[in-house]
């Protein structure tokens, strides 16, 4: 099912699939931490780039020396007549790949072109990139060679097709998927065959993650709890679904929080609760711990608990316009570069970790 997105709404569908925003206000904040003894001290922070045009996703290579990301191009520009599934959410630019050292130096375009590539990732052979674009007239997954030659189209129905995460072993792909009607969790092989829905029922479930030992994925969700039983979903109300599905739009619905899926059975359970908005999970490389983004704390923070969903810290302090985001955690060492606008436009930072057991 094709979802249309009205013209006048278009701005809040791009906050929602490029940068995963909360709306950062006060929202029924919780106490800073669980009140546990805190797993990961953070010993300093860094901005590792600094460009003339804002980043809006960050991915590490598996061997830890190349970032990878999308980044909102300063030079080809939009012409005002031509219409994009897209549209950039500060001015009519495109969204372009890059590649760079680890420490954000040696930046490499590696897409041009009038269109929107995002969500970039290296499979774990380091060989080939896969993310999503609107290359072809609708949102579709796509991968290519780590140079950016040979793009290939992995999906290709009708609906949305978005947010792509390879699988440790690299042989599946998971994707987010609006075919079956809802926003749900799908896979299929590298290639792009065998494309299977792996949730149901969810409401909007988003964002995935996959566990070191690729037995499980975390994803964000909005689907029916006990914090947002009273909020129906809006299909029962003949509103736009897109404003429901997702929980890193601007002002969601829904509460939305971080649950798992086992890969092999498909049942699904719930690590996070509360009456705000938990997203963007991302696993770290021993199993032990999921970094997400939250706004409980009432501004868009990144967070870290442990795998189970138990001892939930804070990780960075921000303001209600401050936006961090996108956590990726470094696969050799206690570092998580993330999104931040905390001095002016979306660059990545780096967090220099230290565990306290």
């Amino acid at each position: 099912m094709k979802i249309h997105i009205p013209e006048v709404k278009r701005q809040a569908t791009l906050v929602v699939l490029m940068l995963g925003l909360s709306a950062c206000g006060v929202l029924d904040p919780l106490p800073p931490s669980s009140g546990e003894a805190p797993l990961l001290v953070v010993l300093k922070e860094t901005r590792l780039t600094r460009h003339d045009a804002d980043v809006y996703s960050v991915s590490w290579a598996h061997t830890g020396d190349s970032l990878v990301y999308s980044r909102q191009s300063s030079i080809e520009t939009r012409p005002t007549a031509a219409r994009s599934i897209i549209d950039p959410i500060i001015d009519p630019k495109f969204i372009n790949l890059w590649i760079s050292k680890r420490d954000g130096t040696q930046a490499r375009r590696l897409t041009s072109g009038r269109f929107n590539d995002y969500d970039a990732a290296l499979d774990p052979a380091e060989r080939e990139i896969v993310f999503f674009s609107d290359r072809s007239k609708n949102l579709d997954v796509w991968k290519m060679s780590r140079d950016g030659s040979e793009p290939r189209q992995l999906t290709t129905d009708p609906a949305s097709d978005v947010h792509p995460s390879w699988s440790p072993d690299g042989s599946r792909i998971a994707f987010i998927s609006n075919r079956s009607g809802e926003w749900a969790i799908w896979l299929m092989t590298a290639g792009g065959q065998n494309q299977e829905q792996m949730t149901w029922g969810g409401n909007g479930d988003w964002s995935t993650t996959w566990s070191p030992d690729g037995e499980h994925i975390a994803f964000a969700s909005t689907r029916i709890t006990e914090e947002n039983r009273d909020q129906l979903p809006l299909s029962q109300k003949g509103e736009e679904p897109y404003e429901n599905f997702d929980p890193e739009c601007v002002r969601p619905k829904l509460y939305s929080h971080i649950w798992t899926v086992d890969v092999k059975t498909k049942a699904v359970k719930q690590l996070t609760r509360g009456r705000v908005h938990d997203w963007r999970p991302s696993w770290s490389p021993d199993g032990r711990h999921i970094a997400f983004v939250s706004d409980r704390d009432g501004s868009c923070a990144l967070w870290v608990m442990d795998h189970t969903g138990n001892n939930l810290h804070r990780l960075t302090r921000g303001t209600p316009f401050l936006y961090d985001g996108f956590p990726a955690w470094h696969p050799h060492k206690q570092e998580m570069a993330f999104i931040s606008n905390r001095e002016g436009t979306f660059d990545i930072w780096l967090l220099k970790l230290k565990p306290t057991r």
